[in-house]
């Protein structure tokens, strides 16, 4: 796919995910297909012209000469971002890190999954989810620079020790997440959200449903597409379909009446996730006002704004546990002072701020090229 910007002889491999444009713009179904449409529009108005390619795609053949690449290459479509590298040999070579260093990212997800193993003593075969056979020392030695999704220092963190230049990035959310008659509102202390994308387990679901067990006081609504995992689904079906205190909603579009009537009187979300870039969910409902349990590896910073869930000796449950008891024990000035700092600091999430930092980035980049 090619955005040709007429009398531009700059030219851009974008390596990310197909859109259709005019669809993606106004898409909520996932950030990212907005944002691919904005970053092709800003190098549009930087003068260049872009040309994009799937992430999924292994077949590429150059067509051009590339001024620069730009590759999401953090997870599985990292070997096509070595194998489209070395066909451009001379080109300048940016990381798009949704994530944190696929080494470091499939060491905590495989420990979350042998952690469930023992605690519910499996004698099967166990094949993690968000999990990659990428080779990072590969996709170093291709690579310049590094745009990092971060917000607290994790993912960053873990490509310090390549020596690239990092390029800080917070990710947008969707206009619809945002309603001023909620985000500064208090609401009921027991209600959680657990509001997660696809690899439950690897995102901490099956952490937060065995906490259930010790916090019997708390409603919990669920929403994600949880079916889709197939090892999660099937241990925590029957908790999920006949405890009186889980309300499951499936897969739940931004904006909806249903995700309003949803976060409506839900005062908390929590997270125990193994490894993520800055998590998307997380920032969504921190537009929406509720306020955030969770671990440093969410790669969201909570400092001021909620409740950290500090894991230690992988008894992720028991850490998860005291959060929650923590939460409950919230005094209403506490919670009011979280509710608060929410509203003024997830502004850095909103899809304004992605662009002007966005574009700081472009500038930084191309100054040279």
């Amino acid at each position: 796919m090619f955005f040709e910007k007429l009398g531009n002889k700059k030219y851009l491999l974008l390596h990310y995910k197909n859109v259709e444009m005019h669809k993606a713009y106004f898409n909520d179904r996932h950030t990212n297909s907005w944002e691919i449409t904005e970053i092709i529009r800003i190098f549009n108005i930087l003068g260049w012209n872009v040309e994009l390619v799937d992430r999924t795609v292994s077949n590429w053949v150059p067509t051009r000469n590339y001024d620069l690449f730009i590759s999401n290459s953090s997870g599985s479509s990292g070997d096509n971002f070595v194998i489209m590298s070395e066909k451009i040999p001379r080109t300048f070579k940016v990381m798009y890190a949704a994530g944190p260093a696929v080494d470091i990212s499939n060491q905590l997800v495989n420990q979350r999954y042998e952690d469930l193993i023992i605690r519910k003593n499996l004698n099967i075969a166990v094949k993690p989810l968000r999990t990659f056979k990428t080779n990072i020392d590969m996709i170093m030695s291709h690579t310049n620079e590094i745009i990092c999704i971060d917000d607290n220092g994790f993912s960053s963190n873990s490509y310090r020790r390549f020596g690239k230049p990092i390029h800080l990035l917070n990710p947008s959310s969707s206009p619809g997440a945002f309603d001023t008659r909620q985000t500064v509102l208090r609401k009921s202390k027991n209600k959680f959200m657990l509001f997660l994308g696809n690899g439950f387990i690897a995102k901490g679901g099956d952490v937060v449903l065995d906490a259930l067990k010790y916090a019997p006081k708390i409603e919990l609504n669920i929403c994600g597409p949880y079916k889709s995992d197939l090892l999660f689904w099937k241990l925590y079906k029957k908790t999920i379909k006949h405890n009186s205190n889980v309300n499951s909603f499936g897969y739940v579009h931004i904006g909806s009446r249903k995700y309003f009537n949803v976060i409506k009187d839900t005062q908390w979300q929590i997270h125990n996730s193994a490894a993520e870039g800055c998590a998307t969910a997380v920032t969504t409902l921190l537009r929406a006002g509720i306020v955030p349990i969770s671990n440093y590896e969410t790669g969201v910073d909570i400092n001021k704004i909620g409740i950290r869930i500090k894991n230690t000796n992988n008894d992720n449950v028991a850490s998860t546990v005291l959060a929650i008891e923590e939460a409950l024990d919230s005094k209403n000035s506490s919670i009011d002072e979280f509710m608060q700092s929410i509203y003024k600091q997830s502004v850095k999430f909103t899809r304004e701020r992605f662009t002007v930092n966005f574009l700081q980035i472009a500038e930084k980049i191309t100054r040279d090229l």
